[in-house]
């Protein structure tokens, strides 16, 4: 009976053991269904849909169900870094260096930002995909932005710490160039070096996180890699490419023509192996494409995209030669789409070998001569005409004093080798320039294809702030007492805002500050006479000596000397204040 007993006892435990299971096993199955129903009802509901999640934002900016144009639209008109210090403290090895951080161009890549976003709920298994967008919708999700920091800004900022680290063995990298028809192949040397791309990371990270606190990095030792003919070629072959004229609904694109570059990788590999040369000069072989440039750019100068003039005084002939050179050297200047213009690398150096002559000039605050016066006068003329074009201009300074022949604000100062003019043919049609003088006028023409695309372009300038000039006494004994002689006027300074404003048919589309212009007072120079004017007597007029004899008295007069002639110089500023033609400002304003 005990065994009996107990085997009814060991029963009911087994029944409640498989009941437990049973549970277990429901309930799992419930579980499984119940994700199984929330996956198909989020991914039907997100089969077809091609705009970001609901309550997703980057950085705080809100993206929710907007398409890729939108977000990356919003992207770039509301995300921005707060709180950037002007220097930035950076460990390596536990060191702490400060560097300058206004020279690093750290910017936001907006599409992969948006991509980043737009993969939420999208990247991943079904389960986890659907977990994500149901906490998306419920709670919201916030992501940092993605950034990409200039390589060239990347690179000097390695070099400065590396400067500071007082390292003796530095690693240099592998690097090539192509002059002319020669590939410049030299060796990289082994050595330490800072870990650029953890660098890299760790800015990109404080610059999306605005967290500026933990930036480090770590001296590293790097092996430099050693000359890869094939791996060269590979970065260097291209194929020529025909230039091409293309209508995309209504407007003609432009399709840029390229040279196909190769080398003899057997005569390469050769060079690599028989040379204890740190440099090797590989030739290279120019391929012409089948259809250039020239074939295609044939018909697309008919239109005048911009105009631009200013008067000169062509009573200076040595000025006015000046000018005449320039705009020959600018004239028939083609710039392809991307292309970008420097004037310094295409009028040269001002100097007398080149053709230059002296002129009227200002320097250190006085007017002098100096080789070359009058080439700014074309500078801003160009500069005038480029905007009006809607042309990207990426160079451009005002000089130190206001200048006669274009507006304030409007002028952009030259120096060869210093201070350039310089601007991007933006459009995507090649753009030719086209100068000349006739009589005392410089005209320049920006020749192009019109299209439907383009705003009427008009500059408008503000002057914020007039600073008066100073007037400077000098005294002379070659001026009577009383007597004297401005030799040089004065000007006053000004801050001028200058704005580009875009039209479309005569409504305006956008309003852009371009540009913040200051230019200093010139101050006025006064000779001021100390001569003792002197007495002498005069000899008695013959047709009066009756009159003097009666009256016993004789004639005395004072003889005062001539002034001198004063020099030409700038009449007073008008309002606005300009200078007669033929004054320039000196090419460097530093001089």
């Amino acid at each position: 009976m005990n065994q009996i007993l107990y085997s009814g006892k060991k029963k009911k435990n087994i029944e409640f053991n498989i009941n437990n299971k049973t549970i277990a096993i429901i309930a799992i199955i419930l579980f499984a269904i119940l994700i199984f129903l929330f996956s198909t009802i989020f991914a039907y509901i997100n089969k077809n849909n091609t705009n970001i999640l609901s309550n997703v934002t980057v950085s705080n900016v809100v993206l929710s169900d907007l398409s890729k144009e939108e977000a990356i639209s919003k992207l770039e008109t509301e995300l921005s870094a707060s709180d950037i210090p002007d220097f930035l403290d950076i460990t390596v090895d536990g060191i702490t260096y400060k560097v300058d951080a206004t020279e690093l161009q750290i910017t936001y890549d907006y599409t992969s930002t948006y991509e980043k976003a737009y993969n939420i709920g999208r990247n991943s298994n079904i389960i986890v995909n659907n977990y994500t967008i149901l906490k998306t919708v419920l709670f919201g999700t916030n992501i940092s932005p993605v950034c990409i920091i200039e390589q060239t800004s990347l690179d000097n900022l390695v070099k400065e710490l590396e400067s500071n680290l007082n390292i003796e063995n530095i690693a240099i990298d592998q690097t090539y160039k192509i002059e002319d028809d020669i590939l410049y192949v030299t060796q990289g040397t082994d050595g330490y070096s800072l870990d650029k791309e953890q660098l890299k990371l760790q800015l990109a990270n404080a610059y999306a996180t605005n967290d500026y606190t933990n930036i480090s990095t770590s001296v590293i030792q790097k092996t430099a890699e050693k000359i890869d003919i094939d791996k060269l070629y590979a970065s260097v072959h291209t194929e020529p490419i025909d230039a091409q004229k293309v209508n995309q609904n209504g407007e003609i694109i432009f399709v840029k023509g390229k040279e196909g570059i190769t080398f003899d990788i057997e005569n390469a590999k050769n060079m690599v192996a028989n040379t204890s040369n740190n440099t090797i000069e590989i030739p290279i072989i120019k391929t012409e494409p089948s259809v250039t440039n020239e074939m295609i750019m044939e018909d697309m100068f008919n239109d005048i995209l911009a105009t631009y003039t200013t008067g000169f005084d062509k009573t200076n002939t040595n000025r006015a030669e000046n000018i005449k050179l320039a705009v020959n050297k600018i004239n028939g200047t083609i710039l392809l789409p991307e292309d970008e213009f420097s004037f310094n690398n295409i009028v040269g150096d001002r100097t007398e070998l080149a053709g230059f002559k002296l002129a009227n000039v200002y320097s250190n605050g006085k007017i002098e001569e100096g080789i070359g016066g009058g080439v700014c006068q074309v500078s801003s003329t160009l500069y005038n005409v480029a905007l009006l074009s809607n042309l990207q201009i990426t160079e451009r300074r005002n000089h130190t004093y206001q200048v006669s022949y274009v507006p304030l604000g409007q002028d952009a100062t030259v120096s060869y080798g210093t201070i350039d003019l310089k601007f991007k043919n933006n459009r995507v049609t090649p753009v030719k320039i086209v100068a000349e003088v006739s009589e005392d006028i410089i005209k320049i023409n920006i020749l192009g294809t019109k299209s439907i695309n383009d705003y009427d372009v008009k500059i408008e300038n503000k002057t914020t702030q007039t600073t008066e000039f100073i007037v400077k006494e000098t005294q002379v004994d070659t001026l009577n007492k009383g007597k004297t002689n401005i030799t040089q006027k004065g000007m006053n300074g000004y801050t001028v805002e200058t704005y580009k404003v875009l039209y479309k048919d005569a409504i305006e589309n956008s309003r852009q500050l371009i540009t913040t212009s200051t230019y200093m007072p010139l101050e006025q120079l006064v000779e001021v006479g100390t001569k003792q004017a002197s007495t002498t007597n005069k000899k008695p007029n013959k047709n009066n000596n009756s009159s003097n004899k009666n009256n016993g008295s004789t004639n005395t007069g004072t003889t005062t000397p001539t002034t001198p002639t004063q020099p030409t110089v700038p009449d007073e500023p008008y309002t606005p204040p300009t200078l007669p033609p033929g004054w320039d400002v000196p090419e460097n304003p530093y001089n």
